[in-house]
């Protein structure tokens, strides 16, 4: 029997589902509640209350897994002082600990690890190690993903923490900005988008087809996100664009344009387009940069040789898409091979594709071993996920990527029977 603590979730009905599936397979499941968000989505049976700060944390983790005799710990991203805490205590008592993440890979894949995600993922910064491991490629299943299912989760978490912080404790600013501050961000956000609908940014971006320079793209992250805040240097998107936008300014050839691309989640907090617009003018640039809020990546792709990123799951997609980029954060996929190393400004004249099949390598690799097919928001994709999840728990096969590995292969039947029994239950 497997005895495993849980800390954070995704927003919605992912953890009921989880939990379910890895008790059929002959686990014990704990889950850390922190607010009545978290308590509405938790079975009665998988609870653990924690009403105290961040100072009795340490604490109550090491008493918590020592107590239920826990050998493994999963959280949900792994910066926070909750999810950071309970996987370095696992490390002390010599635990397994897995964690859970959005997809590198979106948005039909999630990401899941052993120890770390992102700037904390074991992965190898060595193309040579992709080459080695010529691991095959396969793809994800297919479902419908929309962001509106992400926000929908996210407002119900909220709603029920909100209403039920008069008895359990809940802390507004555990993910950044208070949730009401970003509240307030997110509905300006949709006024200014309905005042100045997405017609004009098309018309925009159609004018840059015909110019005689390269298209290059900056993409922002969401204020307050972790990229930003704990691997970067630059603590917030305006000191990150302030470096792009005096880069290009002064190194990229005169006849090339910039597209700025304000993060999907963006809730306005930094007026990162007000800010764009009075440095370009400062830096007499302000007629070569194209500011979008409401076009995705899919439709700026085509247009642009290059990208400069801080860590975006975006700008991995401008590598697998053979555009050329450069990283000003700590990401996974920024090594040499797949990106490049030299100053940014250089990049924008000596910017270069990596080779495509070195991009596969990496890209195939990734989806062997940290990329599960599947998604958090709906029961189509958790469906798909699930089992495997459990499937890698039991078998204990999640990679630890520091040599040269043999790839698990999948386990057909266990999968079965793991959907098996969650259609029993009357999960749909």
């Amino acid at each position: 029997m497997r005895r495993i603590f849980c800390v954070g979730s995704p927003f919605g009905l992912f953890f009921r589902d989880f939990s379910l599936a890895l008790e059929n397979a002959g686990c014990k499941v704990h889950r850390v509640v922190f607010d009545a968000g978290d308590f509405a989505a938790t079975r009665a049976r998988n609870r653990i209350v924690f009403a105290g700060g961040p100072e009795e944390w340490p604490r109550f983790v090491d008493t918590m897994l020592r107590r239920f005799k826990i050998d493994g710990v999963i959280t949900f991203n792994d910066a926070h002082y909750r999810e950071a805490g309970a996987l370095a205590a696992a490390k002390q008592l010599g635990i397994r600990s897995y964690v859970l993440e959005h997809g590198y890979l979106r948005p039909h894949w999630i990401t899941f690890e052993r120890e770390g995600v992102n700037a904390h993922s074991k992965l190898p910064r060595d193309i040579e190690f992709y080459r080695r491991q010529n691991a095959a490629a396969h793809d994800s299943v297919a479902f419908p993903f929309k962001l509106r299912g992400v926000v929908l989760n996210t407002m119900a978490h909220f709603a029920c923490a909100i209403a039920g912080a008069p008895l359990l404790r809940y802390d507004s600013r555990y993910y950044g900005d208070p949730v009401s501050r970003q509240a307030l961000g997110y509905a300006g956000e949709i006024v200014r988008r309905w005042v100045r609908p997405g017609s004009g940014e098309v018309v925009a971006l159609d004018a840059l087809k015909h110019g005689p320079g390269k298209v290059h793209l900056c993409l922002l992250q969401k204020p307050g996100d972790v990229q930003l805040l704990k691997h970067s240097r630059f603590g917030g998107n305006l000191a990150y664009l302030g470096a792009v936008l005096q880069s290009f300014a002064t190194s990229a050839p005169p006849e090339d344009r910039l597209i700025v691309k304000q993060h999907p989640l963006d809730y306005g907090k930094e007026s990162s387009e007000s800010f764009v617009k009075r440095l370009g003018g400062e830096l007499g640039i302000a007629d070569r940069i194209t500011f979008i809020r409401n076009i995705s990546i899919e439709k700026v792709m085509p247009l642009i040789a290059t990208a400069v990123t801080i860590n975006s799951t975006a700008g991995l997609a401008c590598v697998m898409a053979n555009k050329a980029v450069k990283c000003l954060g700590d990401a996974i996929y920024d090594f040499e091979g797949l990106t490049f190393q030299a100053p940014l400004d250089d990049f924008w004249k000596e910017g270069a594709a990596a080779a495509p099949e070195d991009i596969a390598h990496f890209v195939n690799y990734l989806k062997a071993t940290s990329q599960f097919s599947g998604g958090f928001e709906t029961a189509s994709a958790r469906k798909v996920l699930i089992p495997a999840l459990v499937q890698a728990i039991m078998k204990d096969s999640l990679v630890r990527h520091a040599a040269p590995v043999a790839i698990p292969a999948p386990v057909p039947k266990f999968i079965a029977a793991t959907e098996a029994k969650i259609a029993a239950s009357g999960i749909n």
